[in-house]
Formats: structure tokens, C-alpha cells, sequence
């Protein structure tokens, strides 16, 4: 036997087993199956041909691919699904055969017919609105439904276009939709979710395969969906168990694989085109002639999910607190030199150091933003001192006399403000290692704390989990002539101490940390008290954010 129809007898009678005999006893080897696809142009090739193939037969009704091919023929494509597609469409749209043979109608004297026009007025009216009704079940049963709206943000068509709005089912029927500006997501049978960021030109093959001409779209394919079809005009996008990104412009296109495997085929066959199959964090561009050539991956490019009550767009990227600290929703950019003050409670602008700053009357909430719960000056000198709303306390807190010196707040560089400052009343609050000016510093200035309310984020970003929380703590090199200056750090979650560095000075290197965060937790406690030599003793938290999983539940 030929080697080749060997290779091609073994791939096909697997995928069939797997696709239409529906066993789930066995997983399907996925990785060796792309191994040899990778290796083997023409064995590709006509995986890609028997994949279409069977997609055609699906759509013209016949449930098996082994009806018309017989096994010991799999190594023939005998089947060409233009055409089936065709015939499908053809008998969906063919009008309904009519009679011949006309009944005669019965002949009705004028004289008795017409006392009767009332009545048969009413008739007729009944007997066209049950024909209107039965058009439109008719009309509606030739098109399979294929996919459905699931929400949608601040869209707007183009003049002209068909429109789409929550809720609303998409038919097998490849309307062309013309998206102006906006986010829609979509959810296909099979259950694939594609979410659209316009401008944007597509259309809904069927329940596992769309089009899209221009624009970005973002899909995210679980495993029980392997094989959905993205068609674009220079290659076509089918998926191996994937989440990609895809954006295209005019008649070329760039593919960012974010997790998964994928298969490129480029939709013009020349003889220095050939089908590629990517994986996780890597990107491609296709060319209108079909040409494969790298791109530098990039996975925050697109919109992967949104919530539009919260007009919260997530294109990948974790959750900075820091932009929550300076009024934001954690996923732009804190400004700058923003602070909150843990008197007021209250966003307060500027860089200056100041001083002695008592009297806070114990744990605060913060009105202005539903995820921070409050902020607090530790202070264990007054017994135990509350964490959060709840009422969690902590009870190893060292006297700090309950004073501090600075908002909580986004800052690159301090100016010291008081008459005893030596040298120049600028500092650079930077951690060694990490760029001056660039790092995004949450500087908290013993003493401090501050809780988020991890289930008001949780509430505005549905389309996400939270995972955990990173960030990276240490002691700037404020004086230079200081090398004595220490902090304490702590993080808590729901009151309990999970990080506790003590005496932490501009010596050490700056530590990593890293915390798991699950469903049950609520409150997330940052807090900061100053050590034996209370000088100088600056404290930052680079980077801290939530990290962020996409969430299976739709």
C-alpha cells in the first residue's frame, strides 16, 4: 500500500471515529496528528480539503461522512464541497412544487352569496394572517440558527447595514454586517465566542465558521468546539483548541496565537504558499498572495472580553491597582502624583512630603471608588486595629504614635517639603533594578494601609476570574546618606496575615511577591508601618496587580 494513502486512511479514520461515532473513551492525539501535518505539505493539504468536506456534508443534512465515503476509499477526495454547499442552498430556496390539477371551484349563486360578505371578509383576513405566519415559520426553517448575540457596547452600524442587538439570533444566511464603532460578542452554536471590536466587516457562515473581511476580532474556542473556521480574504483561520486574535486590513491579515494551536491556509494556492500551523505566543501576517511571514506577538492587541454595564473593555492585561488608587477602573493608565489622603479619604493632587499628621479616627471608607473598602493608619499602640468593613482586626502592629506623612498614592518623584531636609528636596522613588521614572509605584509612606473590595471588581468584571495578587516590595534609595532607614510591610487577605517582612531597609533587594487569590476571598490589605529607625522610611509596591484568568462561564 502506498505510503501516502496509508498516512491518509489513518488521519481520516480517526477523525471520523472521533467527530461522528462520538467516542469519548479515547482522546484523539491531537499533538502527534499536527506533528505529521507539520511535517507533510500534501498530507495537510487534504486534511484541510476532507475538513471542508465534511463541514459541506453537515450543512446538506448527511450525518455521516462515512456515507459517501467508503472506507476503503478514504484515500480519495471524491466529494467536492462547493458543491454540496450548493445543492444545500438550492434545496433550502427551491420553491414548493405545485399541482396541476386545479379543483374546480363551486359555483355560488350572487343572490344567497352576498348577506355573506361580513363573514367572508373576516375569513379572509384569518386565513392571510395564518398564511403570513406559516411564510415566516417556513422562512425561518430554511435558515438554521448558527449564533447568537450575547451583549453588545456602544455600537453603531454603518448606514445601510444589517444591525444586531442583545439577544438577537443569527441566522446560516451570510448577511453582511457593517459595525461602525462598538464591541459585540457573539456566541456560536458549537460554542465559540468571537467578540468584534469595530470598524469591522463580517458575516455568519454557519453554526462553527464565520467571514470577516476588516476589522479585529478575538476568538475564544473551547475544546468541545475544535475545528471552528475563521474565513478572511488572504487565509482562512481553522482552530485546534485555540484563543487568537485577528486583524485585517484590507486583503491581508495578522494572526496572534494567545493559547492553543491553529492552522493557517492561505486562501490563494501558489507554489510559495504553503499552510502553517502556529502555537501559543506566536503571530503571523498573510499577505494577498498567500505568503506566511513572523510577526512580533502581541496579546494585548485585542478586546477579549467586555461587561457593558461597566463599559469595562479587557484586552488581556491584569488588573492595576494602582489606577484604582488615582479614581480609575484598574485597567487604564493611575495618573500621576495622585494620592489618597488617609484623612479625608479623598484624592488629593501633588508631590510633596508633609508632616505630623494625627488625629485619624480609626478605620475610613472611601466613598469615591466602590473597590477600595478604606484606608487606616496602623497603629498597634491603640490595642487591635481594624483591617476592613467587616470588622477584622489585627493585633501585632507596633506602636507607630499614629501619625503619617503621605497620601497613598502613584508617585516617581518627592519633594520634601519641611526645613531640615539636606541636600536637594527632590527624591526619585525608584526600587533598584527597576527604571527611574517608569515603574508604576504605589508609594505608601509609613504608615499606611489600604483595603480593595475584591467583590465589587468582581461584580464589574464577570467575563474574568482573579487569580491572585503580584507586586513587588522594597525601599527606595530616598537619602543617599541614609543606609538605616526600615519598614515593615504587610499584606492581609480577609484580616489574615499572609505576608509579614519586618524591618525591610534600602540594603535589601527587592522581593517578589506572589499570593493565589480564590472565589471566597473578599478584602485585600496593603499596609506599611515604620521600623526602628524611623527616618526616611519610604515604602513601594511596583506593579501591584490582580492577575486575571478568563472565565469559562457564559
Amino acid at each position: 500500500m502506498d505510503k501516502n494513502i496509508k498516512k491518509r486512511r489513518e488521519l481520516i479514520q480517526a477523525i471520523i471515529g472521533k467527530l461522528e461515532n462520538q467516542d469519548m473513551t479515547s482522546e484523539l492525539d491531537f499533538d502527534s496528528i499536527a506533528h505529521e501535518l507539520e511535517n507533510d505539505p500534501e498530507l495537510l493539504n487534504f486534511y484541510v480539503d476532507f475538513m471542508i468536506q465534511h463541514s459541506g456534508l453537515t450543512q446538506a443534512g448527511i450525518n455521516s461522512h462515512a456515507q459517501v465515503l467508503n472506507p476503503d476509499n478514504l484515500d480519495h477526495c471524491v466529494i467536492n464541497s462547493t458543491i454540496l454547499t450548493q445543492l444545500s442552498f438550492e434545496e433550502r430556496n427551491a420553491p414548493t412544487m405545485e399541482s396541476k390539477n386545479e379543483i374546480p371551484k363551486p359555483i355560488v349563486k350572487p343572490l344567497y352569496f352576498k348577506r355573506y360578505y361580513p363573514l367572508v371578509g373576516m375569513f379572509a383576513i384569518l386565513i392571510s394572517c395564518i398564511v403570513s405566519t406559516v411564510f415566516w415559520i417556513d422562512m425561518h426553517d430554511n435558515k438554521a440558527v448558527a449564533a447568537q448575540v450575547v451583549d453588545t457596547c456602544q455600537t453603531k452600524w454603518k448606514s445601510g447595514s444589517y444591525k444586531l442587538t442583545n439577544n438577537d439570533l443569527i441566522y446560516d444566511n451570510n448577511k453582511k454586517y457593517k459595525l461602525k464603532q462598538g464591541t459585540i460578542k457573539i456566541l456560536f452554536e458549537d460554542g465559540a465566542q468571537v467578540v468584534i471590536n469595530g470598524p469591522a466587516e463580517f458575516s455568519v457562515t454557519n453554526n462553527d465558521r464565520m467571514q470577516i473581511e476588516s476589522g479585529k476580532i478575538f476568538v475564544h474556542v473551547p475544546s468541545k468546539s475544535i475545528g471552528f473556521r475563521v474565513d478572511t480574504p488572504s487565509c482562512d483561520i481553522v482552530d485546534l483548541g485555540t484563543e487568537f486574535g485577528i486583524n485585517v486590513n484590507s486583503r491581508e491579515a495578522e494572526v496572534h496565537l494567545i493559547e492553543g494551536k491553529a492552522m493557517l491556509v492561505p486562501s490563494v494556492k501558489l507554489k510559495d504558499s504553503f499552510s502553517e500551523i502556529i502555537t501559543e505566543n506566536q503571530a503571523r501576517h498573510i499577505t494577498s498572495g498567500g505568503q506566511i511571514s513572523e510577526r512580533p506577538f502581541n496579546g494585548t492587541e485585542f478586546v477579549r472580553d467586555f461587561d457593558s454595564k461597566s463599559k469595562i473593555l479587557w484586552n488581556g492585561k491584569d488588573l492595576s491597582l494602582t489606577d484604582i488608587v488615582t479614581g480609575g477602573n484598574g485597567f487604564g493608565l493611575p495618573e500621576e502624583n495622585s494620592g489618597i489622603d488617609p484623612k479625608t479619604c479623598q484624592i488629593v493632587h501633588g508631590n510633596s512630603e508633609c508632616r505630623n499628621n494625627y488625629d485619624i479616627n480609626g478605620y475610613q471608607s472611601v466613598s469615591f471608588s466602590k473597590y477600595i473598602d478604606g484606608v487606616f493608619v496602623p497603629d498597634g499602640g491603640n490595642g487591635d486595629v481594624q483591617l476592613n468593613s467587616s470588622g477584622q482586626t489585627y493585633d501585632q502592629f507596633c506602636d507607630t504614635g499614629g501619625d503619617y506623612f503621605m497620601p497613598i498614592g502613584v508617585y516617581s518623584y518627592i519633594t520634601l517639603c519641611y526645613s531640615n531636609a539636606t541636600g536637594s528636596n527632590t527624591k526619585s522613588i525608584h526600587l533598584e533594578g527597576y527604571p527611574e521614572g517608569k515603574s508604576v509605584n504605589l508609594c505608601m509612606h509609613a504608615n499606611s494601609g489600604i483595603t480593595f473590595d475584591l467583590d465589587n471588581i468582581r461584580k464589574d468584571i464577570g467575563f474574568a476570574n482573579i487569580k491572585g495578587f503580584t507586586s513587588v516590595i522594597g525601599i527606595p534609595v530616598t537619602y543617599e546618606d541614609q543606609e538605616d532607614v526600615c519598614v515593615d510591610f504587610y499584606v492581609f487577605i480577609d484580616g489574615k496575615a499572609v505576608i509579614v517582612r519586618k524591618e525591610v531597609s534600602n540594603r535589601d533587594k527587592p522581593e517578589k511577591i506572589s499570593i493565589p487569590i480564590t472565589d471566597e476571598m473578599r478584602f485585600l490589605t496593603l499596609a506599611t508601618t515604620e521600623g526602628e529607625q524611623n527616618y526616611g522610611d519610604w515604602s513601594v509596591f511596583v506593579d501591584p496587580v490582580l492577575k486575571l484568568e478568563k472565565s469559562d462561564e457564559e
